[in-house]
């Protein structure tokens, strides 16, 4: 019963969480030992946003998955030009 409730909760949050896990498996994706509060995020001409670490950019994360109030309410990084 309590992985049914774990899968049951999974389903309830809400849009901007299930966006910020979407961009941490991402992450991890690129890199398992990536951590997010390590990483910056800059915008790029086509409205996506480029992620660098230690000022070399990784990978491009679509604005359906990274957009300003996943990066506002997870104090996500940007990167000063």
């Amino acid at each position: 019963m309590k992985g049914l409730i774990q899968v049951i909760n999974e389903g309830n949050i809400n849009r901007i969480e299930r966006k910020y896990r979407e961009f941490k498996d991402l992450c991890r994706g690129y890199d398992p030992n990536m951590r997010i509060e390590d990483i910056c995020v800059q915008r790029t001409p086509k409205n996506n946003w480029a992620v660098y670490l230690d000022g070399k950019k990784l990978f491009v994360a679509s604005f359906n998955i990274l957009d300003d109030e996943v990066i506002k309410s997870k104090d996500i990084k940007l990167r000063e030009e």
